[in-house]
């Protein structure tokens, strides 16, 4: 009887330690249930409003981008942020894109934003950052066509201008 409780005592310990162990690897923090559940509803809430916004027809739009954009001003907070950049900007109208890319920064650095809205704020961050150097390349190769086209045009007035002298050169040599 005295071995059965020394090897219940060493179990209890050993066992003991092993769960100590474990704590060790286990996170420190684990959400409660009701932040989880005001993140979910912040994500539902901003996709819902945004669109509302989005759905909206151009003047409204336009109104409400007036709107958004004074009280951002007045009050600068992240979701006016966010149903700016995402939900009345599909074209860039509301705003321009260097605008938009401020908007996305100063949403990432809010501590308060959920996971998954601050994932997918970083991925359109770097998805317009994109764009933005497309657009700029763009424009290069726009003003590279242009400078071509000039020269092109040059060209063919001075190869016009030889015709002509070749032209006449070859009548007065012929009525001679």
């Amino acid at each position: 009887m005295h071995r059965l409780y020394k090897f219940f005592f060493i179990f209890l310990l050993t066992g003991n330690q092993a769960c100590q162990s474990i704590n060790h690897y286990m996170p420190a923090y684990i959400p409660p249930v009701h932040e989880e559940a005001i993140e979910k509803k912040q994500i539902y809430n901003m996709l819902t409003q945004g669109m509302y916004y989005h759905g909206l027809e151009k003047q409204e739009q336009k109104g409400k981008c007036d709107q958004l954009k004074q009280d951002y001003k007045l009050h600068s907070q992240w979701q006016r942020a966010w149903l700016l950049a995402y939900s009345l900007n599909p074209d860039f109208h509301c705003i321009k894109l260097d605008k938009t890319l401020n908007l996305l920064e100063t949403i990432q650095d809010t501590p308060e934003i959920s996971p998954e809205l601050d994932w997918l704020n970083r991925h359109e961050y770097q998805l317009l950052k994109l764009l933005q150097q497309f657009k700029r390349k763009n424009n290069s190769l726009k003003n590279q066509l242009k400078d071509t086209k000039k020269e092109l045009q040059e060209m063919q007035s001075k190869i016009q201008a030889l015709k002509m002298i070749e032209t006449n050169i070859n009548k007065k040599l012929s009525h001679e």
